[in-house]
């Protein structure tokens, strides 16, 4: 069974993408900052990694950066607002697999955690 990482500061969407992420059959991890996502991925084995962009402590990217600076190559889809698109076009240089537009439907983020996860 994959393992996904939810890495939010808002509990709200925390909850919302776990309860859809644990209806598919996946287990889920949380961490409310990247600092704290990148404990969860040394702690644990997760295949693939939900990533927001704006967080206190360590924000998405930051996160990314030093996740692919130590070799981690687990897959990432960042969830971010319209007005952060720049930001994600950065991100896809350091290698997200997919970007999840803020607000989602619960089809689209189903629909692209299959795909990642599918290869």
């Amino acid at each position: 069974m994959a393992v996904i990482l939810t890495v939010d500061d808002s509990r709200a969407v925390r909850s919302i993408v776990g309860k859809q992420v644990k209806g598919l059959g996946f287990d889920v991890v949380e961490a409310q900052d990247g600092a704290e996502g990148l404990e969860r991925l040394l702690a644990s084995h997760v295949d693939l990694v939900l990533l927001d962009v704006n967080m206190p402590n360590m924000d998405g990217p930051a996160m990314l950066k030093k996740m692919r600076e130590r070799g981690d190559q687990t897959p990432v889809i960042m969830l971010t607002s319209e007005s952060e698109r720049s930001i994600v076009m950065n991100a896809m240089v350091l290698g997200i697999s997919d970007y999840i537009l803020k607000p989602f439907k619960p089809e689209e983020l189903r629909d692209k955690l299959l795909s990642v996860l599918q290869g």
